[in-house]
């Protein structure tokens, strides 16, 4: 059964741990809306531990880009060291 949203997923490998962390995202009720903001995130012309995953309502992956540490920053409104802390503890207890 297909979740109900589209959403947008920010995560990085954790080179420390060798995981790959989620450090934030959001959803909205339908693909349009989500392409619009899909389209608003700068791809990082290179190398980057940072990347952005789009899905689709049955969480299959369609697209991926990287991105930079500003822009994840940026978008999620928290700086990297607090959101990586944040993402170390839960990936630590599940």
């Amino acid at each position: 059964m297909p979740r109900a949203d589209h959403c947008i997923q920010l995560s990085m490998l954790d080179r420390q741990t060798n995981q790959i962390l989620t450090l934030g995202g959001t959803c909205w009720p339908n693909a349009p809306e989500q392409a619009t903001h899909w389209m608003a995130i700068p791809a990082f012309p290179g190398e980057s531990m940072f990347q952005a995953e789009m899905f689709d309502p049955y969480w299959n992956q369609i697209g991926e880009k990287m991105i930079s540490a500003e822009t994840v920053e940026s978008l999620l409104g928290d700086t990297l060291p607090r959101l990586i802390d944040a993402a170390r503890m839960k990936e630590n207890a599940e």
